[in-house]
């Protein structure tokens, strides 16, 4: 589990609450704070891959909602 939450949160750290998981019988509750929802969205879907995870339970924060950064129909470099 320890290897999952560093390769999601390298780069992406907060200055909020540190990334924190607990496993209890297959439940996997992580907590705390990353830099963008999408490194959030990206931690959970990794946990639910890793073998012997039955739920995980979200309790991320993050400080910039990068979903709407470039919408669909947007070209990245131009104005």
């Amino acid at each position: 589990m320890v290897a999952v939450l560093s390769a999601c949160l390298l780069g992406d750290e907060s200055d909020g609450q540190p990334v924190t998981a607990e496993v209890q019988a297959g439940v996997v509750s992580v907590a705390g704070q990353v830099g963008h929802r999408s490194t959030a969205e990206r931690l959970v879907r990794f946990i639910r891959q890793v073998a012997g995870v039955v739920q995980v339970v979200d309790a991320l924060g993050f400080d910039v909602d990068d979903r709407e950064l470039l919408t669909p129909g947007t070209v990245f470099g131009v104005a």
